[in-house]
């Protein structure tokens, strides 16, 4: 082969590996992408997928291997594309996301559900519902101690959940964990999320009490829904996440500061005079004044306390009123001493003396103005 066909071969032969390396690179980023995809986590308390121990995992495969068919509706849109008639239990875990807004597409489909499961907080479910002040948390076995064939014979184990005030089933002390109010809706309000989650489901009748709650129709909608189908309007009193001895607290607290306040702020009484242990003459006074003054080279604040000075004996020889203006006593002091008044004027004004002669000169033609007004 001639040299210009070897060097057309080698050419030729680098861009080829050069596409096949881009070929390379961009399968191996869809592989990568197809297998992130397919592996999507769900970490959300009570998620049907979520595999964890605060998951709900487990009751979603026993179910499906009783026959009973699980749909999950992520988000409103979801909700709202699925059908659901007589033959659907309607379920949602996740009722701290819901709002005003899709709370009432959520009720919407709850009509024409055979029954609705809500899963949840007291708390958060009294705020969306119209149900009693919810009473504090119950933990251990609570034995049903209710009438109703669905769950009559069960006991459940609960781990400091709230309770409803309301009758219901599940009955201690402080409330009710399981509620089913009225009695032409097949509703049903469960306080504790220990009853569903994995690492719980096998504490006492946990399973039981969830399959049959589930079970009741062959085919049920898991809601889960979304913060972002939520709007404005939506939002939720802060007082509803806050505990409730925080108000009486924060109230004794404010009366607390308001009686410190009178107590140290008392009105002080009069002022006490003592005598001094040691007399100073105000001449000494003067001279370390004028030491600080020299020292700290402020001459412009010491010409002015000299000017200041002049101007108040000049005020009381001329005997005038201490409500006279400068300009009065810069007019008298001109009249009485015959020198024209802007020369008081200048005088009598500021001034930033360069060094010490300036200053001592200063004083000097202040005094010599006072000897001629005296005079």
């Amino acid at each position: 082969m001639s040299a210009p066909t070897v060097k057309a071969a080698r050419r030729l032969s680098s861009r080829t590996k050069f596409v096949l390396s881009i070929a390379a690179i961009i399968g191996l980023l869809v592989v990568i992408a197809w297998w992130t995809q397919s592996k999507v986590q769900y970490d959300d308390p009570l998620d049907p997928q979520n595999p964890k121990p605060e998951g709900a995992q487990a009751v979603a495969r026993v179910l499906a291997t009783h026959g009973v068919q699980v749909d999950i509706a992520r988000g409103q849109a979801a909700l709202v594309a699925t059908p659901i008639d007589s033959d659907t239990t309607l379920l949602t875990t996740g009722v701290d996301n819901l709002g005003k807004s899709t709370l009432k597409v959520f009720r919407q489909a709850s009509r024409a559900a055979g029954s609705t499961v809500l899963v949840g907080s007291a708390w958060s479910l009294v705020d969306l519902y119209s149900l009693g002040e919810p009473r504090e948390a119950v933990y251990g076995e609570v034995a049903a101690q209710c009438a109703d064939p669905l769950v009559s014979d069960l006991t459940v184990e609960v781990d400091e959940d709230s309770s409803f005030a309301d009758e219901g089933c599940f009955t201690t002390g402080t409330g009710s964990v399981l509620i089913h109010p009225g009695t032409t809706t097949n509703v049903w309000f469960l306080g504790s999320s220990a009853v569903m989650a994995n690492k719980t489901i096998t504490d006492a009748d946990n399973a039981a009490l969830a399959l049959r709650l589930l079970g009741q129709h062959p085919r049920v909608v898991w809601y889960l829904p979304s913060t972002a189908d939520t709007v404005a309007t939506d939002g939720r009193d802060i007082s509803l996440f806050l505990p409730r001895w925080l108000a009486p607290s924060l109230m004794m607290l404010a009366v607390a500061f308001v009686m410190v306040m009178f107590w140290r702020g008392r009105r002080l009484g009069a002022l006490v005079v003592e005598p001094l242990p040691v007399v100073v003459r105000a001449s000494e006074t003067t001279a370390s004044l004028g030491r600080l003054y020299h020292r700290a080279k402020d001459r412009p604040y010491a010409a002015g306390l000299l000017v200041t000075a002049t101007v108040g004996r000049l005020r009381t020889a001329l005997g005038l009123s201490h409500g006279a203006t400068h300009d009065d006593v810069c007019a008298a002091a001109a009249l009485r001493s015959g020198r024209d008044v802007l020369d008081v004027r200048r005088l009598l004004g500021d001034h930033t003396p360069r060094n010490d002669a300036e200053l001592t000169r200063l004083g000097q033609d202040l005094l010599t103005l006072e000897d001629e007004v005296r005079r």
